[in-house]
This record gives C-alpha cells, sequence and structure tokens, in this order.
C-alpha cells in the first residue's frame, strides 16, 4: 500500500507539474497578449495625435476653401461691374459719337452760312461802292 500510495502521488505531481506547464504557457501567452495590448494602447495615442493633426488640416483646408469661394465671389461681382461700367463707357462713346457728327454737320452748315453772308456783304459792298460813286457829284 505504501508503494501504490506512492505511485498515485507521483501521478499527482506529474499531472501538478503538466498543469503548471500549461499555466505557465497560458501566462506566456496573456504576458504576450499584455506587450501587444500595450503597444496597441502607444500606437492609438500616436494615431489619435495624427488624426488630430489631419483634423486640424482638414480645418485648415475648409477655412482657406471658404475664403478662397469669397474671393471668387468678390471677383464676379467686380468683373460684373467691370462689364457694367464697360457698357456705360460704350454707350457714352456712341453718344459722345453721335454729338461729334451733330456738331460736324453744325460747323458745315455754320461755315456754308458763313460763306453765303461773306458773299452777300460782298456783294453788299460793292453795291455800296457803286451807289457812291454814282452819287458823287461829278
Amino acid at each position: 500500500m505504501g508503494q501504490s500510495q506512492l505511485l498515485i502521488g507521483i501521478g499527482i505531481i506529474r499531472q501538478i507539474a503538466e498543469q503548471s506547464e500549461k499555466l505557465i504557457e497560458a501566462n506566456e501567452v496573456i504576458n504576450s497578449i499584455s506587450t501587444q495590448t500595450e503597444l496597441s494602447a502607444a500606437q492609438s495615442k500616436v494615431i489619435a495625435t495624427d488624426i488630430k493633426s489631419i483634423k486640424n488640416l482638414i480645418t485648415n483646408a475648409t477655412i482657406a476653401s471658404d475664403m478662397t469661394d469669397n474671393m471668387f465671389k468678390v471677383i464676379m461681382e467686380r468683373i460684373a461691374a467691370l462689364g457694367a461700367l464697360e457698357n456705360q463707357i460704350k454707350s457714352a462713346m456712341t453718344e459722345q459719337a453721335s454729338g461729334s457728327r451733330q456738331i460736324l454737320e453744325a460747323t458745315t452748315l455754320i461755315n456754308t452760312i458763313t460763306v453765303k453772308v461773306r458773299d452777300g456783304a460782298g456783294e453788299m459792298l460793292n453795291g455800296s461802292q457803286a451807289i457812291m460813286t454814282e452819287s458823287q457829284p461829278s
């Protein structure tokens, strides 16, 4: 009976040793998982920082895009205003050309009348001189 008890005890010790090895392996797996979890946590912090930086860049890009959009709107408004001014200038130039034609026509008419008046004055002068010559006693 002592030997069988000893054999049973040895069997139990072997089972405990086997179970201890399994526990050691499980502990190593747990340690590996823990290390990987710590690495993942550290990487998560780095990723979170990168995401915040990217978010800030996106926010800045959005602000810049809005500013650019507003600038384009101002440019388009100024182009439209410039087009309106161009139309006003064209209209004024057309009016000025019409006025210049009218002035040219009036000047031509005045010149024609001036020539007629001068010719008439010359005839009147000749007539006056003829009358004066005839009215003088000879």
